[in-house]
């Protein structure tokens, strides 16, 4: 699916609350560096971050214990970054091809040198490279499709309008935040109206840009208010809001499974007592 056709099936906030009112799970509102984050993590190595956000977005897919909502802006940046990391896979194509020829010569001179500890050379395969990345974005893909994509409001618009002039988080001064400030507010909204009309369940949003939304390892102070008032806990990852919610689900399921369980026993054991009497 195309960013063009997913920006056409965006939502207006109202038929969101109304879909999640339907059927109501947890939310979890994603910012854009938290999808680019999995091809940067890829990129830096960082193998268990990657596995389990995957596991996370593959989980909810088969589960459904939460909704995904996305700001369309968060569609139009993330098309941006997926051209960006396109670029960066691609750009490692001549170091590696450098790398397998160095492998190779490595390899023939070792019979005649008998250089030592050659185990670790290996060739790398680029197209493996390329198609680990295609399965991500695949991923990323579904994640898109099987959440919400809300049209920002006026008021989300508006709101993110007077941060962006006042430098308040998620705006700083002297950076161009308009874009953050619209998904922020965006969220905040809906969430407002999910409140109102008595939505229980928790509420995430989640952004690895600590720059905009924390302070030390807290929500900023400029947003603390506005999050509270509308009952929402602030992540920096997908997974970290995902486990959050399997932790409360697991939870309720060990209660329930306890309570059936006294039901179940407890006229029987009462019996056994007064017997004992």
């Amino acid at each position: 699916m195309s960013k063009a056709d997913l920006i056409s099936e965006a939502l207006d906030e109202e038929v969101v609350v109304s879909r999640v009112l339907a059927d109501p799970r947890p939310v979890v509102f994603i910012d854009t560096c938290c999808l680019g984050d999995v091809f940067r993590r890829m990129l830096e190595g960082k193998t268990d971050f990657v596995r389990n956000t995957i596991k996370a977005i593959q989980g909810n897919q088969t589960k459904h214990i939460c909704h995904y909502l996305f700001s369309e802006q968060v569609v139009r940046e993330f098309s941006r970054k997926d051209q960006f990391v396109k670029r960066e896979i691609d750009s490692l194509n001549t170091p590696i091809k450098h790398w397998n020829n160095a492998v190779d010569v490595c390899a023939d001179v070792n019979g005649d040198f008998l250089v030592e500890n050659l185990d670790g050379f290996m060739r790398i395969d680029l197209e493996q490279v390329q198609g680990f990345y295609t399965m991500v974005l695949e991923h990323i893909a579904e994640l898109f499709k099987m959440g919400f994509i809300i049209k920002p409001s006026e008021d989300s618009i508006r709101w993110g309008a007077a941060r962006q002039s006042l430098g308040k988080r998620p705006a700083q001064l002297g950076k161009d935040s308009y874009g953050d400030c619209v998904i922020c507010g965006s969220a905040l909204n809906v969430m407002r109206a999910l409140r109102i009309k008595g939505f229980p369940l928790p509420a995430y949003f989640t952004s690895s840009n600590i720059k905009d939304y924390a302070q030390g390892t807290q929500l900023h102070s400029d947003l603390v208010d506005e999050f509270g008032e509308c009952k929402m806990s602030y992540c920096q990852t997908i997974l970290e809001a995902y486990g959050l919610i399997v932790k409360r689900a697991n939870k309720k399921r060990r209660r329930e499974h306890s309570g059936d369980w006294g039901r179940r026993w407890a006229p029987r054991l009462i019996k056994v007592v007064r017997r004992c009497r």
